[in-house]
């Protein structure tokens, strides 16, 4: 925390235009900025809603991670390099923002942002799940990277009821009174 305010980092796959990017969108912009610093990075590309948040005045970075999902096979192996070169480059993004909090958004950025976090030294790590994630049910991969992610985040709030291996979260049903 820098005097009273605290900087937030958000990670997502990229901002074209989409419903969790509209409201990432919403969130950074409202956010009241005499509390909150809003830095908002994407891992792939930045698409639509990025030059609408650069018009607010939040700061967004743009990876460059390509595609691991769309690749099969052997080539798969081949796009490991450049994987991990992404996931070095996000490293040292988040460590150089020195982020009070880090929130993925959606599973990759989820997935990666938590690991990046914590060997970036970020102290509080959230994961916003928005779908069902039906796509992993036949895909161990993403299965077994999301358990792999689990020990890395901080207690969460879901909106839906949760999949077990998301870890600790409180389940809190839309519309409910606070």
């Amino acid at each position: 925390m820098r005097g009273d305010t605290i900087k937030i980092l958000y990670i997502i796959g990229t901002l074209d235009v989409g419903g969790t990017e509209g409201q990432l969108v919403e969130l950074a912009t409202r956010l009241d900025s005499s509390r909150f610093s809003v830095v908002v990075a994407c891992l792939s590309s930045g698409g639509a809603f990025a030059e609408q948040l650069r018009a607010a005045g939040v700061k967004v970075e743009v990876l460059g991670f390509r595609g691991f999902r769309t690749a099969r096979g052997l080539a798969r192996l081949g796009r490991l390099p450049g994987l991990f070169a992404a996931f070095w480059r996000l490293i040292r993004f988040v460590r150089g923002e020195a982020p009070d909090i880090v929130h993925g958004l959606l599973f990759a950025a989820y997935v990666l942002g938590a690991v990046a976090a914590r060997i970036a030294g970020t102290p509080v790590v959230i994961a916003s799940r928005r779908s069902l994630g039906l796509f992993k049910e036949s895909q161990p991969f993403y299965a077994a990277a999301e358990t792999a992610a689990r020990p890395w985040l901080d207690p969460s709030v879901a909106t839906s009821t949760p999949k077990p291996r998301l870890g600790a979260i409180a389940l809190l049903r839309p519309g409910a009174a606070l």
